[in-house]
């Protein structure tokens, strides 16, 4: 689905996108979304046709049924509407397409054998790894089998396996997790992520709402206690990589931070947020380096949002941590002056980039008075 860039009416609709305060029509996120996913499925199904007879007519099913936004931005249809695109869909794709599509229906019987090391989920659960996967639709309840053997949820719960981002998508990923390597203890670590939830739900109830909308995956990394570390990819649509040893605050920051992007990514797909006429790279204080202009944007979009949620949050935390948020938002407050610059000055931005960044420049601007 892509939108005429230049019809002011459409402002509304890309204003959702750029924090809680400007209101987010879920039904419109719903449509959007759907229309990117049942795409990519009608598309792979039809290439596969002829080798893959099994998946068509899950594909058919699923396309039948309306499907909850929750349902809908999950990483494995967004990595298979990017392999599609390339045109390398291997088994494993169709298979955790497959399992994602079971989030919202009770399927037909299917099978298929897997290729390498594979960790697909179900359910929030990750999966034992398996060269073979069943979904057997003549028992009731249908049931899964991953190399024969029949999977409950006990068999699920706590798997730790290796990072789900693919390299040649994001190749910044092997470096970090070369850094900080998934964690073995931060999948049972739930009192952490419970209190961040809380954290957010009691001190600024829309940046809750905000960051539970579309993060539906976290991969929790070790790194040494403090070391903030998050990263979300378009590629893999509602799972962020981040890590879990913080303070509720951090946690909370983050989840703030990651849920921008998701909502960023969700917005570019109604289109482009430059007209790629500006080819000049900006200083980034955020990674030190230089950026294109739409990476500036993306940047700005998540630090604002995270300056607003805590001027939302600071008087309703502990002493300890509001001093951990005043120490924080020194920093980004400067780092935010540098990245709006490029952003004022620059011409190439569509109205769809202006509104993800101007109505945040605004609410900073009030909040602050």
């Amino acid at each position: 689905m892509m939108l005429a860039q230049s019809n002011p009416t459409l402002e509304p609709i890309y204003q959702m996108f750029s924090g809680p305060v400007t209101g987010f029509d879920e039904e419109i996120a719903r449509v959007i979304v759907n229309s990117h996913v049942a795409d990519a499925l009608t598309k792979t199904a039809n290439e596969l046709a002829r080798q893959q007879l099994w998946f068509a007519p899950l594909v058919v099913q699923w396309q039948q049924q309306e499907h909850p936004l929750a349902d809908l931005w999950r990483p494995a249809f967004a990595s298979l509407e990017e392999k599609t695109q390339r045109g390398v869909i291997e088994d494993n794709d169709l298979i955790a397409a497959a399992l994602a599509m079971h989030e919202s229906i009770s399927p037909r019987s299917w099978q298929s054998a897997a290729t390498g090391d594979n960790h697909f989920r179900l359910h929030g659960h990750s999966l034992p790894p398996c060269a073979h996967i069943r979904w057997d639709c003549d028992q009731v309840p249908p049931r899964l089998y991953c190399d024969g053997k029949p999977i409950s949820s006990n068999d699920c719960k706590g798997a730790n396996h290796s990072p789900v981002f693919e390299f040649e998508i994001y190749p910044d990923t092997s470096t970090l997790h070369a850094d900080f390597p998934v964690s073995s203890t931060g999948w049972n670590q739930s009192s952490v992520w419970s209190e961040a939830i809380d954290l957010l739900h009691r001190t600024s109830p829309e940046y809750a709402q905000w960051a539970c909308r579309l993060v539906n995956t976290i991969v929790p990394l070790d790194a040494p206690r403090g070391h903030q570390i998050s990263a979300s990819h378009r590629h893999r649509r509602g799972e962020v990589l981040m890590s879990w040893d913080l303070s509720p605050s951090q946690l909370a920051e983050n989840l703030v931070h990651e849920a921008s992007h998701q909502h960023f990514f969700m917005a570019t797909m109604l289109g482009d947020c430059d007209d790629g006429t500006d080819r000049t790279l900006y200083f980034s204080p955020v990674v030190k380096t230089e950026r294109p202009l739409s990476k500036i944007l993306l940047a700005y979009h998540a630090f604002a949002n995270v300056i607003l949620f805590f001027r939302q949050a600071r008087d309703l935390l502990p002493v300890a941590e509001r001093n951990e948020v005043d120490f924080s938002s020194k920093k980004i407050m400067d780092e935010l002056e540098l990245l709006e610059r490029p952003l004022r000055e620059s011409s190439s931005l569509t109205i769809l980039g202006q509104q993800l960044w101007c109505p945040l420049a605004a609410q900073l601007k009030e909040t602050n008075a």
